[in-house]
């Protein structure tokens, strides 16, 4: 995550799945959420962060035909996401602010950056600020991994300036074996077909996350991402009843979906 996407097209559709997967409903309470932003405040040039016309309803072009109906899915989030961009503070702590997580959501916003640090301190620099986030999140039933490109990568270590950016599947594993269900983001490559490198992530995650059983839900506005949540045996009927009336809603229902399920 990085301040510059605060707000954008994807902080909508992140925020309204993680408001969805944690309220009460009719079957269950509410499910305490935890997030690891993974923020990154290095130097970068991408454009990603200014998709935001999706707010623009009413100005100008405005929004592409999609998007005209995001703001129908979660109008309060509508209203908070613009509030964040337009406020002139657009940042991850203007998101933390706005009401746009759930209530008592626990965070840990501490910057991962290798920029200053010589290659032979950054494993313990890497170790201490994770130690740290799962101190922070220690009471958190679903923890949301939000890298700023998503999993680990061969090409980009651990310990390289852009290994920040990155969630690796040893992350992961300290918080599923502390007993967390989790919710990890992934920005989808551009080279090869989506289904086939959902299909590899989710094979992956259930080979290093013992009992995992992975769902991905595909947010298809603008860049293509995805989400794998990975559901504790205690969440999963919970988490799995929550999935099916989510793709069921507005976020499901758009022609295209704004979400959908990808694979079993």
């Amino acid at each position: 995550m990085q301040d510059g996407y605060a707000g954008d097209v994807g902080d909508f559709g992140k925020y309204g799945l993680l408001r969805w997967l944690c309220r009460t409903d009719e079957h269950a309470p509410a499910l305490q959420l935890g997030v690891l932003w993974y923020l990154f405040d290095g130097k970068d040039t991408s454009p990603d962060g200014g998709h935001t016309q999706y707010l623009d309803l009413g100005c100008g072009a405005g929004p592409s035909p999609q998007e005209r109906l995001l703001a129908d899915c979660d109008p309060d989030l509508f209203k908070k996401m613009r509030q964040v961009v337009r406020g002139g503070n657009r940042s991850v702590a203007a998101v933390e602010n706005s009401g746009a997580l759930p209530e008592g959501t626990a965070l840990y916003n501490t910057p991962l950056n290798f920029d200053h640090t010589a290659r032979s301190e950054r494993s313990e620099e890497r170790r201490k600020w994770l130690d740290a986030g799962l101190r922070c999140i220690k009471d958190a039933d679903l923890v949301f991994a939000d890298p700023d490109n998503g999993l680990e990568i061969a090409s980009r270590g651990r310990l390289s300036l852009k290994g920040p950016k990155y969630v690796y599947y040893d992350d992961l594993l300290r918080c599923w074996e502390l007993g967390k269900s989790l919710v990890v983001y992934h920005h989808l490559g551009r080279k090869g077909d989506a289904q086939e490198q959902i299909a590899r992530r989710s094979g992956e995650l259930r080979h290093r996350l013992r009992g995992a059983k992975p769902i991905a839900l595909r947010f298809r506005r603008r860049t293509s991402r995805v989400y794998f949540v990975l559901a504790q045996p205690r969440h999963a009927s919970r988490l799995t009843r929550r999935i099916e009336v989510f793709l069921a809603s507005s976020w499901g229902g758009a022609n295209p979906p704004h979400f959908d399920r990808v694979g079993s």
